[in-house]
């Protein structure tokens, strides 16, 4: 001690510190809710997917890039429902809030990449 001054005067008492441990926050309703109906809507596109390929039945549409393009897209709509879900739960966990969103909505994306070909497909 010289004048005065301990030399554990700015250490607390316990010197090892304790962790902190980072919590997720509550996956909200919201992102929740959006998970449930594009899961459902995912389970509901199954049907359609398998008889999609039916487009090319009648001869002469195996040319069409566009009717391809729309059996690609209905095939794929499942499996990006159920991607969607899985991956915005992940990210969701992790911290990444905007990505889970942007996960949450890729599912609305392809249901107006879908609207829209099927709109070419009609002219």
């Amino acid at each position: 001690m010289a004048f005065g001054v301990s030399i554990r005067a700015g250490m607390s008492q316990d010197p090892s510190p304790k962790p902190v441990v980072p919590t997720a926050p509550k996956v909200s309703g919201g992102l929740t809710a959006v998970n449930i109906a594009f899961g459902v809507v995912g389970a509901l596109a199954c049907p359609f997917a398998l008889v999609s390929p039916m487009m090319f039945d009648k001869p002469g549409p195996e040319s069409d890039s566009v009717r391809l393009l729309v059996v690609l897209t209905i095939l794929t709509f499942p499996l990006t429902c159920l991607l969607s879900v899985v991956l915005s739960r992940v990210w969701w966990k992790r911290g990444a809030y905007r990505a889970a969103w942007v996960a949450a909505g890729l599912p609305a994306i392809w249901l107006a990449i879908i609207v829209t070909q099927l709109f070419l497909l009609g002219k």
